[in-house]
């Protein structure tokens, strides 16, 4: 005789959809009385709402636009190192990723020439911002045929102090504004088999 199969529970599913942490702070400087422009120089924490960390996880169980999604950020506030990743991918569909990096660069150690001049104005200060960023796509991943785009961009910006030499003698602090960046783009085929493998 035949068995009947049990009925499916009309009860939603017990597992979670979405894990994750947070992690929030807030920070203060207090009692900062010697060298602000030396403090920065060294340690560079800012002061207010930190984010110091996050990082998630989303599942979707119906695997309807994607299947799963990873992210992460680290360092927002006020750090002079702040991060966020971003991966989604959804099997033999594709494969997508993004990275972040902003990164603070600051340098304004007195000098000891002129130890009263102020913030700005000491050779070869600088308070700059180094960004890089990677956006990547594949897709079918996981087949023999695999097509792929990827876009890197790094960048900087920001103000500082350089040198203005007159007839190898005399020196003279100059403000500058810097900024720079660089843009790459790459894509192609890749032909992945059982015996060899091709990137055009």
């Amino acid at each position: 005789a035949k068995t009947a199969a049990p009925a499916a529970s009309p009860a939603p599913s017990s597992e979670d959809w979405i894990t994750g942490s947070v992690d929030l702070g807030y920070r203060w400087l207090i009692g900062n009385s010697g060298n602000f422009p030396e403090y920065r120089s060294v340690v560079n924490l800012g002061q207010g709402l930190i984010l110091n960390g996050l990082d998630f996880t989303i599942a979707d169980p119906k695997k309807r636009l994607f299947d799963r999604v990873d992210a992460s950020a680290y360092g927002w506030g006020g750090d002079p190192y702040e991060t966020a990743r971003l991966n989604a991918r959804k099997q033999g569909v594709y494969d997508f990723r993004f990275d972040y990096r902003n990164i603070a660069f600051f340098d304004a150690v007195p000098s000891y020439a002129n130890p009263t001049a102020p913030l700005g104005f000491n050779e070869q200060s600088f308070d700059t911002h180094r960004r890089t960023m990677t956006v990547g796509l594949d897709l079918r991943p996981g087949k023999r045929i695999v097509p792929y785009f990827v876009y890197d961009r790094n960048s900087g910006y920001g103000n500082g102090v350089d040198e203005f030499v007159q007839d190898s003698n005399d020196e003279f602090a100059v403000p500058t504004m810097l900024r720079d960046s660089t843009d790459n783009y790459r894509g192609g085929v890749r032909f992945e088999y059982n015996h060899f493998h091709i990137t055009l």
